[in-house]
């Protein structure tokens, strides 16, 4: 008797644990639309090859993807700092088209594509001439863009 309220008793401790680690991890992620360079720069996706700038970038995220919250500072600082236009395109509000083979050199939005989130777009001349996809990828190409925009 006593072992069994014992083991109740751990199991018990172990849960209520488990569950206040989680509660903890979901606060430490802020959402997106919380950020205002976000905000500012949001675009649909008909919109991803008409922006004024000649050379930008676009960030394909999605509020339930852990990787893309994982680089969340990491693309924000980005898009704060770097001079290089960044975008924001939320897939969670946003129908885009996800296909398994990635699509460049295309001048035309109904033709373009991106393999899932995270994603950067990178356009020069109204042309995608760029695809990554990745969380280790699109980190290695923001600093990459860093140190070319320095």
């Amino acid at each position: 008797m006593k072992l069994s309220r014992f083991i109740v008793s751990v199991l018990s401790i172990g849960l209520l644990a488990s569950c206040s680690q989680s509660e903890n991890t979901s606060e430490s992620f802020k959402a997106y639309k919380d950020f205002e360079v976000v905000v500012n720069n949001s675009i649909t996706w008909p919109e991803i090859l008409n922006q004024e700038e000649k050379s930008y970038i676009i960030f394909f995220y999605s509020e339930t993807c852990a990787y893309c919250h994982e680089m969340q500072q990491e693309v924000i600082d980005f898009a704060i700092t770097c001079p290089l236009k960044t975008y924001f395109l939320n897939t969670s509000e946003n129908t885009v088209p996800i296909k398994e083979d990635k699509v460049i050199n295309v001048k035309n939005y109904e033709e373009a594509s991106i393999t899932g989130t995270p994603t950067i777009l990178e356009v020069n001349d109204v042309t995608i001439t760029d695809n990554i996809a990745g969380i280790d990828d699109c980190l290695t190409y923001l600093n990459a863009q860093r140190v070319k925009q320095n």
